[in-house]
């Protein structure tokens, strides 16, 4: 992959992909091409180890899912009131869960989806990551979930049963 310079920030998101086509070589294009069509999930997992693409593909994936297509050109969605990431590192409690699960009742004010991505979702808590599991058996349509873990050994089966899982 060349690098793409993305303006004055830190290193790691100057360069970091920002489209699907960026991110084609380490992820499989033709899997995650149908996000943001009406059957695609609504729950996604990126799992590897640090370095490899996670929360790249899963901002990539935010973009797309929360617009509709894929725009080349924008640069984030970061910052979109219906846009959320969480370090599940940070907030890695039942409570913190229960809050963020209870947001996903409200339908998205200015993209097509309220897009939701939890990093690191091996750090919750055995009682976060049932609250979790149980929020994602059916989340809403207007909902997009994105997870990603270093370790799926540290994470419920059936929490993982519940997303399209990439490796």
């Amino acid at each position: 992959m060349t690098p793409v310079s993305r303006g004055n920030g830190p290193l790691k998101e100057r360069y970091r992909p920002g489209t699907l086509s960026e991110l084609a070589p380490t992820v499989s294009i033709g899997h995650l091409a149908v996000i943001g069509k009406p059957n695609a999930s609504r729950v996604y997992l990126f799992e590897g180890s640090a370095g490899t693409g996670k929360t790249s593909a899963a901002r990539i994936i935010a973009r797309k899912g929360g617009y509709g297509r894929e725009f080349e050109t924008d640069p984030s969605i970061i910052g979109q009131q219906d846009y959320v990431e969480i370090n599940a590192a940070d907030c890695r409690g039942i409570d913190d869960m229960r809050a963020l699960v209870e947001t996903f009742k409200y339908r998205p004010q200015k993209l097509l989806k309220r897009v939701f991505v939890l990093d690191e979702i091996h750090q919750l808590t055995g009682d976060a990551q049932e609250v979790l599991t149980k929020a994602l058996e059916d989340p809403p349509e207007h909902v997009l979930v994105i997870l990603c873990t270093t370790s799926t050994k540290n994470v419920k089966k059936a929490l993982l049963q519940r997303a399209e899982r990439f490796v």
